[in-house]
């Protein structure tokens, strides 16, 4: 052995030093950034506009907002704030000019409404459903036929009964409310 890699190494070290500066993008090839003035106009003065990176969320400008905006074909935006339901992310078409967006802010009191409802909705059913499972299978076991005993497993099965439906009816306004909840929405006017 002479120290060198054999011919196959070789061979794959040749091929990739010479495909490898075919893939490079040459200068002027990718699309350049765009300076795009941004008018933001909103019901609520919480509503900011934010860059979605990778790495982090960078805040543009928040309302009212009469802003010029480094644009990358690349980039998604969102509208949201404190409180509030922010909305999909979206993108600029890369051109120069002016765009105002006319912003409706949904709140994010329903959504946390809807979730705790749902949450306590949850937990009401299965705590019932606890109680209830040994009085529906072993409740009449201990009786030995006293009519004063069965009663009292039959109304104890009824009020949990009535107390798991209740859990259902709060989980089910719960969800209806976080259904319901309206995220920011927006309009685009060139």
């Amino acid at each position: 052995m002479n120290g060198f890699p054999g011919p196959l190494p070789c061979s794959l070290l040749a091929t990739l030093l010479c495909v490898g500066p075919a893939f490079a993008t040459e200068p002027g090839s990718q699309q350049e950034a765009r300076s795009l003035r941004v008018h933001l106009l909103s019901d609520d003065d919480r509503v900011e506009l934010r860059r979605s990176g990778l790495e982090r969320e960078e805040l543009v400008c928040k309302t009212p907002c009469d802003t010029v905006v480094r644009v990358q074909p690349t980039d998604l935006f969102t509208l949201d704030g404190r409180g509030l339901a922010g909305s999909a992310p979206f993108s600029f078409l890369p051109r120069n000019g002016d765009i105002t967006l006319r912003v409706r802010a949904g709140a994010q009191g329903p959504r946390i409404l809807g979730a705790a409802l749902m949450g306590a909705g949850h937990s009401v059913m299965v705590g019932s459903a606890l109680y209830a499972l040994p009085q529906l299978y072993f409740g009449e076991v201990f009786c030995d036929g006293r009519p004063a005993c069965k009663d009292d497993n039959a109304r104890t099965r009824a009020a949990t009964l009535t107390v798991f439906l209740v859990g259902l009816g709060v989980g089910l306004t719960g969800l209806l409310i976080w259904l319901a909840r309206q995220p920011t929405r927006f309009t685009v006017e060139q």
